[in-house]
């Protein structure tokens, strides 16, 4: 991703052309005062174009302060879906954007609840801890599929000493697939988990009330996301599914997680 930043800029411009790769972002990261937080939260979105004002800045850096991390960079995409994401490398190392379709959906304090969602996900090292469990995990599956592949073609054809044969290529090929597929049950139970705990590091971070309100206005638009695969788990909402599809969701249904606030 390649960004264009300016020094102790005060507002960023996404052209719509760009944005869809994440690239040529323009991010607002300046020092900006309390007197500007009055600003509309999502002023200046129209024809193709976003701009990160001093109010985005202004929520961005109070959540952050609050959570104990760096300032992450703030961008905003061209998408019209309600969505945001944060990624980087470590928790004082991170970018938080979020769609131009969510400050058009979103009152001021709906989208600083989002913002604060985002923000408990870099705070809570997500982004970190699911490269490293994917990581272990697809490692796990290729040791476990020879190994028991190994062991099932020496059962079978009763040479435990000589090379392995034909069939044991076509029995790792099969494991591989079957401990791959547990495996992926395994990260999405993790990544819905991640945002139970996001959704409650919001809710300190926003309020409780703001956090609900944002999550039911992504209710009454809920759609599949259109992220790239690469940053989907760390977006807001990830999309439906019903039935066994719901093992390999990567965020909890919204009613489940309205529910888990409203429990506190």
């Amino acid at each position: 991703m390649a960004f264009d930043r300016q020094d102790e800029d005060r507002q960023g411009v996404l052209p719509a052309n760009a944005a869809r790769q994440f690239e040529a972002v323009h991010v607002g990261h300046g020092e900006v005062g309390d007197d500007e937080v009055g600003q509309p939260f999502g002023q200046g979105v129209e024809g193709g174009f976003a701009i990160v004002r001093d109010a985005d800045i202004v929520a961005v850096r109070r959540q952050a302060a609050a959570a104990g991390i760096g300032m992450p960079e703030v961008a905003i995409y061209d998408a019209p879906e309600i969505n945001a994401f944060a990624t980087g490398a470590s928790r004082n190392n991170a970018l938080v954007a979020v769609s131009t379709g969510l400050l058009r959906a979103m009152n001021r304090d709906e989208a600083e609840a989002v913002l604060g969602h985002e923000v408990a996900h870099v705070a809570n090292g997500d982004m970190i801890t699911m490269t490293l469990l994917q990581g272990v995990l697809n490692t796990f599956v290729i040791f476990l599929a020879r190994v028991v592949g190994r062991a099932i073609d020496a059962a079978i054809s009763g040479n435990r000493d000589g090379g392995p044969s034909m069939a044991y290529y076509l029995i790792v090929f099969v494991l591989d697939m079957v401990f791959g597929v547990l495996a992926m049950i395994v990260v999405s139970w993790f990544s819905r988990y991640r945002e139970f705990r996001a959704d409650a590091g919001g809710a300190h971070l926003a309020g409780r009330e703001k956090m609900i309100r944002a999550l039911q206005r992504l209710a009454q638009t809920y759609g599949q996301s259109t992220l790239p695969t690469q940053v989907r788990a760390f977006g807001i909402s990830g999309g439906v599914a019903d039935g066994f599809k719901r093992l390999f969701m990567s965020h909890p249904p919204l009613a489940e997680r309205i529910e888990a606030l409203r429990r506190g």
